[in-house]
């Protein structure tokens, strides 16, 4: 590839880097963990890159493709200085300001501890798990991409690709379109980049766990510092403590109700957490449900059509391995 650069999008959003001195243009659509972290992704030395484009900013696509045909702004090192990578160590301490450290993980039956899992012992500088939200996880590498000389344009609607030996044709909603060397479909299990490239998508289209998540404020006895992981045979639950005193919870449930309130993750507290000192929920802030899919694409690439994350694969995100995999995937991408 002739460069690469990620960030993220909403679903069905097309975002673009035009590369100076290289073949073309790199388009990445995609919403989720793969586009959502810039730091794996590496634009590489004597190549930059200029805007990338997204949703929800007041910037039109003419004045896009304007400042791409015109070289505009680069993302990356100076030619010669070998590679720079976007995010990492002038990233890693806003991070670190805005989330939470859990130096240990902990596996309860109630009010058993089962097993602690220490990181302190871990040879890393960071020896934790940093809690931190998907929002700020993007601010950060927002910030980032803009001290890099970088923009984000937005809002960009994929409607049409059509490839050739020299790239792709991405068409836009209103009628506009664009030229790109590579387009990567990082736009999830839904992917319009996968559909508009032919690309069969494996598996049962019917989910088969469900889940459901919330970021609450809980009266609760629990330690601040770490994750808890607790047992039950209906199903684990999650409890994972966040900054400004917020927890989230997330429950395997048999029939996940669209829109669950604060009475259901009471009732999850009540069954699996705390018995002793039960917790109480206070506020929800924030509520959903999730279901597990396992399917993956019939291939990861089509000429110059690459899928990343769940556009490629899609199975139990438990542990991180659908982020992992989808980060791991976009640095190992073939050509």
């Amino acid at each position: 590839m002739t460069a690469a650069v990620a960030v993220r999008a909403g679903i069905r959003r097309i975002r673009g880097t035009r590369v100076r001195g290289g073949a073309g243009q790199v388009a990445l659509e995609g919403r989720g963990e793969p586009g959502d972290q810039l730091g794996r992704l590496r634009v590489h030395h004597r190549r930059q890159a200029d805007d990338v484009a997204g949703e929800g900013q007041a910037e039109d696509l003419a004045g896009h493709q304007a400042g791409a045909a015109g070289g505009g702004r680069r993302v990356g090192a100076e030619p010669g200085h070998g590679r720079a990578e976007l995010v990492g160590e002038d990233a890693a301490h806003p991070f670190g300001r805005r989330g939470l450290p859990a130096p240990r993980f902990t596996v309860r039956d109630r009010d058993r501890v089962l097993l602690t899992v220490p990181f302190g012992t871990l040879p890393s500088r960071y020896p934790y798990a940093l809690m931190v939200s998907q929002s700020e996880t993007e601010a950060v590498l927002a910030e980032r991409l803009t001290a890099l000389g970088g923009r984000v344009l937005r809002p960009y609607e994929m409607t049409g690709l059509t490839l050739d030996d020299a790239g792709a044709t991405v068409g836009f909603a209103g009628g506009a379109t664009g030229r790109a060397r590579w387009v990567v479909g990082a736009d999830g299990m839904r992917s319009t980049v996968r559909e508009l490239a032919g690309i069969g998508f494996g598996g049962s289209p019917d989910p088969g766990e469900s889940f459901l998540l919330a970021d609450v404020r809980v009266d609760s006895a629990l330690p601040r510092d770490q994750v808890a992981l607790f047992l039950a045979r209906p199903g684990p639950l999650v409890w994972a403590p966040l900054p400004d005193g917020v927890v989230r919870l997330v429950a395997a449930v048999a029939d996940a109700p669209r829109d669950p309130g604060a009475e259901r993750f009471q009732a999850l507290l009540d069954e699996r957490g705390p018995a002793r000192r039960p917790d109480r929920v206070t506020d929800v802030l924030w509520a959903s449900r999730f279901r597990v899919h396992h399917r993956v694409a019939e291939t990861f690439r089509a000429g110059p059509v690459l899928l990343a994350g769940d556009a490629a694969h899609v199975h139990s995100p438990a542990g991180g391995q659908g982020m992992n995999l989808g980060i791991c995937g976009l640095n190992h991408r073939p050509g």
